[in-house]
């Protein structure tokens, strides 16, 4: 039941992702989304309080990964600028990225 075809975790946790892989490798190589390369970044909108720039350019991104013919047409960095202009009055997408919050894929166990 627990063999999703793909993931989405926040990059902000992924020390704890690891911590388990270490623990348990077998399980996380049992499932699908790993197997296959479908896992990617996604960073929380609702740690502190819910932060509903995120909440939407996360949206998209799942938009991006899930229905890639009809998102693309959408560059995540360049919504994510325009979102993040609209609520704060300046892009911190690149400051994002470089504190380590992040879209994109990654491996885990790597």
């Amino acid at each position: 039941a627990l063999d999703p075809d793909i993931i989405f975790l926040d990059p902000g946790n992924m020390n704890l992702v690891m911590d388990e892989y270490t623990t348990n490798p077998d399980y996380f190589k049992s499932v699908r989304a790993v197997q296959n390369g479908k896992v990617y970044t996604m960073p929380s909108f609702n740690n502190c309080g819910m932060n509903i720039s995120y909440a939407l350019m996360n949206a998209y991104y799942a938009g991006i990964i899930l229905f890639p013919e009809e998102f693309s047409d959408v560059d995540i960095a360049h919504k994510s600028s325009e979102i993040l202009i609209f609520f704060l009055g300046q892009n911190t997408y690149h400051t994002m990225a470089e504190g380590g919050l992040y879209y994109g894929s990654i491996t885990i166990g790597e």
